[in-house]
C-alpha cells in the first residue's frame, strides 16, 4: 500500500510568529514531525507544503518541498485546500498516486513514530476510509475551580 505523508507548514502563524521554525530541544518544530515520519517504515515519501522559503534551509533533502501558493496560505485557508493542492501537484508532476495520505501537523512535537505506526496499523487492519487522532483532556482549564 503506497503511503505518502503530507506536512502543511504555512509561514505566517496567527498566534506565534514563524512557529514552524521555533527550536524545541535543539530542533526546529517542523523537524520533529519530519524525523518521526522519516522513522516510520510504512511511509514511502514525505512532502512538506509551505509558502516559507526558509524551509529549504532547515528541512532534510529526503523530503519533497511543495511551494504552496499564497492564495491558500492565508490564515483563513483550510487544510483541505492544502490537500487538494498536494493532489494537483503529484498529478502535474506525474508522481504515482498514493493509496493512503497521512497528514501530520507540525504542532504535535510530542508525537512519536510509534504513534504514527500504530495509527497506520489500525487504519489498515480496520479497513477505515479515514482516521484522526485526538487527546481527551477533561481538565477544563477555562473553568474556574471553586474553593472548598
Amino acid at each position: 500500500m503506497l503511503t505518502y505523508c503530507l506536512i502543511p507548514a504555512r509561514k505566517d502563524s496567527q498566534r506565534i510568529k514563524n512557529k514552524n521554525r521555533i527550536i524545541i530541544k535543539n530542533e526546529y518544530l517542523i523537524n520533529h514531525t519530519i524525523n518521526n515520519a522519516l522513522n516510520t517504515k510504512q511511509i514511502d515519501k514525505i512532502f512538506v507544503s509551505t509558502n516559507d522559503p526558509y524551509m529549504k534551509r532547515i528541512i532534510t533533502k529526503k523530503v519533497v518541498i511543495i511551494k504552496r501558493p499564497e492564495s491558500i496560505s492565508k490564515k483563513s485557508s483550510s487544510t483541505e485546500s492544502c490537500i487538494i493542492h498536494f493532489l494537483s501537484y503529484i498529478n502535474k508532476c506525474k508522481i504515482k498516486k498514493p493509496d493512503v495520505i497521512i497528514l501530520l501537523q507540525c504542532t504535535s512535537p510530542l508525537r512519536k513514530k510509534n504513534d504514527i505506526s500504530n495509527a497506520i496499523k489500525t487504519f489498515k487492519e480496520k479497513k477505515f476510509d479515514s482516521l484522526f487522532s485526538a487527546f481527551i483532556d477533561k481538565s477544563l482549564f477555562w473553568i474556574k475551580k471553586k474553593k472548598n
